[in-house]
């Protein structure tokens, strides 16, 4: 069973219930534990922009769109 829990500034995490070596095991990547790790401890509403997986480098497309607008 994989529980997402709280965390300490009200976002939701994987972390707050399991190991890293449990979610490892669940398949998450170091990345995928990176975040885990930052949305135990973020708030609603913030945005993790140093992550691969969430942040600018994700959505690189965007730049692109707002490119083309101009």
């Amino acid at each position: 069973m994989v529980v997402m829990e709280r965390g300490y500034g009200g976002r939701y995490s994987l972390l707050m219930h399991h190991t890293e070596e449990e979610m490892r095991k669940f398949g998450l990547t170091d990345q995928m534990l990176l975040d885990q790790e930052w949305q135990k401890h973020a708030r609603p509403g913030e945005v993790n922009y140093n992550c691969e997986l969430t942040g600018p480098s994700y959505f690189t497309h965007f730049d692109d769109e707002d490119s083309s607008t101009a």
